[in-house]
């Protein structure tokens, strides 16, 4: 027994150093993880559109989509290496801020980009020009336009020793943004001493005798000008000049300066650009606010403040006894709410002269109490107590 013992061990031996021998089994290597990289999270366009290349780098097929159908997203050709991706913004004329997502997905490994734009400002309001009536309607700042009575020629920036019309359009009785050859009258200086100026200087009578309409760097009595409405036509004369009346010649087609109107020398038409004026509520003194040197506010103890009743019709006066001065308006009820429109009748007398006769659209603003302000888009209006 002992024998087959002995016998026995080597071979056990042998068996074990045998399996010392047998090799280790190696880990099988991990995936490779899908990756992306992108080096911003963030586009700001600006609100007249943009484009970027965006550059990304990926170990894998990358798909682009946005949530938004104002950002286009366009992928790399098969032909390039590197993924540059192309995103395209377009102008922002929505009104308002807006914002949206691109989404890039490598794989399983997905990233997003904000993509945030302002809006594009609101379009500058048509230039609109309409014709005046009344000379007392001018007021220093003004933008005029002088139109022949046809209504089909604005007088022109040409500078010359006169000036060449420019073809207008006139539809529902205005101009809307006229020709840029249009020359754009500015009104400066006061009332009876106005100066009109242009791009290039000021609109001057000659100082000869010939039908000219010169502009000059500086301002002169050939340059000063005063101006009468009557029927719809403009009597603009300067102070100086034998030939200063600023007439439009059907002849020979220009505007000028001439010494009277003849069969083809006829005034001009002032239009007038529309802007909204601060209100009359931005005063709170009793009085009338009509503008240019229409304004006359009550002064206690100067002036008497009178309201006479026709029904609820109220008439409002000022009266300065010391100065002879007389305003009065009707057109208001006492019955009228904010809102309300009304025609305004204003009747101004110095003396025994009549300084203003005159009609204005209005709406009643605002009522405190026993004050109430009447006004229009011009900033004109009264402020008169019931």
């Amino acid at each position: 027994m002992r024998k087959i013992l002995l016998w026995l061990l080597p071979l056990a031996l042998v068996a074990c150093a045998e399996k010392e021998k047998e090799p280790e089994k190696k880990p099988e290597p991990e995936k490779e993880k899908d990756a992306l990289v992108i080096t911003t999270s963030e586009l700001t366009a600006s609100p007249e559109g943009q484009e970027w290349q965006l550059a990304l780098q990926a170990n894998v097929t990358v798909k682009a989509t946005t949530d938004a159908d104002w950002i286009t997203v366009t992928p790399p050709s098969k032909a390039m290496v590197e993924k540059q991706f192309v995103v395209s913004v377009p102008a922002n004329d929505s009104g308002a801020t807006r914002v949206g997502n691109i989404t890039f997905t490598a794989g399983e490994v997905s990233q997003r980009v904000k993509v945030s734009q302002e809006a594009l400002p609101p379009p500058p309001p048509p230039a609109e020009y309409i014709p005046i009536l009344h000379a007392d309607d001018l007021a220093a700042g003004d933008e005029l336009l002088l139109v022949n009575q046809a209504g089909n020629s604005a007088m022109g920036a040409q500078k010359e020793t006169y000036r060449q019309p420019v073809v207008v359009t006139v539809e529902d009785d205005a101009i809307v943004n006229p020709d840029e050859n249009v020359a754009v009258v500015t009104l400066s200086g006061v009332e009876g001493a106005w100066n009109l100026q242009v791009t290039n200087g000021f609109l001057a009578a000659p100082t000869e005798a010939k039908n000219q309409l010169l502009t000059v760097d500086q301002v002169s009595g050939y340059a000063t000008w005063t101006i009468d409405i009557v029927d719809g036509l403009a009597r603009i004369r300067a102070k100086s000049g034998e030939r200063n009346l600023i007439c439009y010649n059907s002849r020979d087609t220009r505007f000028v300066c001439a010494d009277a109107t003849s069969s083809n020398l006829s005034e001009v038409v002032i239009y007038q650009k529309v802007t909204e004026k601060e209100s009359v509520t931005r005063f709170d003194t009793i009085g009338f606010y009509l503008g240019g040197t229409r304004e006359r506010v009550y002064s206690a103890g100067t002036d008497q403040l009178l309201r006479s009743y026709s029904g609820s019709e109220l008439t409002f006066a000022l009266l300065d006894m010391a100065g002879r001065e007389q305003i009065k308006a009707t057109g208001y009820s006492t019955g009228m709410q904010v809102g309300d429109n009304l025609i305004l009748s204003v009747e101004w007398r110095v003396g025994w002269n009549r300084v203003l006769v005159r009609e204005y659209e209005m709406t009643v603003l605002k009522d405190d109490g026993g004050k109430v302000w009447i006004g229009d888009s011009r900033g004109r209006g009264i402020i008169l107590k019931k």
